[in-house]
């Protein structure tokens, strides 16, 4: 199944019309879910865990799931066309798909401090 997962995202209605005309389906997530894996988030079965009730992230995450490469470049296209631009965009690969939310924050800030891309 094809799924984009949005985290702190606030265009999601122009994410749903652009994906739906691709036939993917979104899914925004709240924040008492940072605690779950990707791949439990992306296959909607949430492990019976403590919810998570810190500090949400300020930054917004995309992550791709199952997209094939022909629909996520054009996902891309049609998102910087609509000047629809996340802090973060990621896709589901067979490591980061057991990771948690937070972690999955941790390693894109890590990343781009990484390749210097910080705003600092």
């Amino acid at each position: 199944m094809e799924k984009i997962l949005l985290f702190q995202i606030k265009e999601t209605e122009q994410i749903r019309r652009l994906a739906a005309r691709m036939k993917i389906k979104v899914c925004c997530i709240d924040t008492n879910c940072y605690k779950e894996t990707l791949k439990s988030l992306y296959q909607g079965v949430t492990v019976p865990s403590e919810e998570y009730q810190g500090d949400a992230p300020s930054e917004s995450l995309m992550v791709f799931c199952n997209i094939p490469e022909k629909k996520f470049d054009k996902m891309l296209a049609a998102l910087k066309k609509e000047h629809i631009y996340p802090d973060y965009k990621a896709v589901m690969t067979p490591t980061n798909a057991n990771w948690n939310i937070l972690r999955l924050y941790f390693e894109m800030e890590k990343e781009k401090k990484a390749y210097g891309l910080s705003g600092n």
